[in-house]
Parts: structure tokens; sequence; C-alpha cells
């Protein structure tokens, strides 16, 4: 390519091209998401933290499953804790929401409803378990946002 030999022929090339970034280019910005993730901690009758693996089930809506993992907690002392035994959702990295309306536990023939309606963007929430017990339970989002703040 003859074009590029000299120098005022690749400084025209380079301007023109400029030209037409500025004439027809639109302004591109990045996209920056954090992560979205709800995690539960389940608790067996005393109150201690429960390996979800113990668990007879987790059940939860269609595209909101929830799955036995692991995951990382900071401690009170500031140190981080990261084999902790916990329920996780999907992680989403980009930008679409997470949600878990409920999710129902079994466990040694007791079975624990819990109502969640949550949807989350780029954020990441962890749910202190209730000890386990029979029954039905709604997170009271009023108390639990005042409670984090």
């Amino acid at each position: 390519m003859a074009i590029f030999h000299s120098r005022t022929n690749r400084w025209l090339l380079q301007a023109f091209l400029l030209m037409l970034v500025a004439l027809f280019g639109k302004e591109v910005r990045s996209q920056s998401h954090g992560p979205c993730e709800i995690i539960y901690l389940v608790r067996d009758e005393k109150g201690e933290l429960l390996d979800p693996a113990k668990l007879d089930a987790i059940e939860s809506p269609k595209g909101e499953e929830m799955k036995s993992g692991t995951c990382s907690l900071r401690n009170p002392d500031g140190t981080y804790n990261d084999k902790v035994k916990c329920i996780k959702s999907r992680l989403d990295i980009g930008g679409r929401p997470v949600a878990l309306s409920e999710m129902t536990l079994k466990y040694q023939g007791k079975t624990m409803r819990l109502v969640f309606n949550l949807r989350l963007i780029e954020m990441k929430r962890v749910v202190q378990g209730l000890p386990f017990q029979e029954g039905t339970f709604t997170l009271d989002k009023e108390k639990w946002a005042k409670a984090e703040k």
C-alpha cells in the first residue's frame, strides 16, 4: 500500500479517520457491574451453622435456583472466612437482577418455607438463617434494611 509510505499521507489518513469518528461515532461508555448474589446461611435447631449438604432438600422456583456451596464472609474482626458452607443464588456480573421469591428447606422430617421476595441488582446480600423449625417465615425487608445501616 503506497498510501502509508510518506508521513504526509499517513497524517492525512489519520486526520480523515479522526474526522469520521467525530462525525459518525457515538459516545461509548464502559459499564461497570458489581457482582449480584444472594447467600443464605442455614442454621440447625440450636442456631448453629449447618452444612446445606445435610439438608434433605432445597426447593426454589424455576429460574431462581439456590444451590449448596461455599462463600467468603467477613468476620467481626475484619478477617475473611473463605470456607463458609451456605446456599447461594447464581452469581451475576452482567447487570441482570437476581431474584429469590421463596425457598423451602427440608431437614430431618421438618419443612421450613422462607419467603424473601428479593430482587437485587449489583449487590450481594447475606441472609442470616433462622434456627431450623417447622413453618413459613417471611423476611421483613424494612427491618432488615434498618439493621444493615
